[in-house]
């Protein structure tokens, strides 16, 4: 069993959603402002081990990123 692992990542690629679905084992979303609360937080049910090709090459990793891309940007 891994360790649970943190990160912030802002969509620098142009995909929110990306790189923390590929990194990490759960996304939380936050609102902006300083008043931020909680508008997603999802697990990340992924293989722990991911390589760039196969783990973006998911149908899973592609909902879940899109998901994420359509919260962040305001479209859910």
């Amino acid at each position: 069993m891994s360790s649970p692992r943190a990160s912030e990542s802002p969509a620098h690629d142009g995909r929110p959603g990306a790189e923390s679905v590929y990194v990490g084992d759960r996304v939380v979303v936050l609102s902006p402002g300083p008043g931020s609360r909680i508008v997603l937080d999802v697990p990340v049910e992924l293989p722990d081990e991911r390589d760039q090709l196969t783990t973006r090459g998911l149908p899973e990793f592609t909902a879940l990123r899109t998901k994420i891309g359509q919260v962040v940007r305001g479209t859910r």
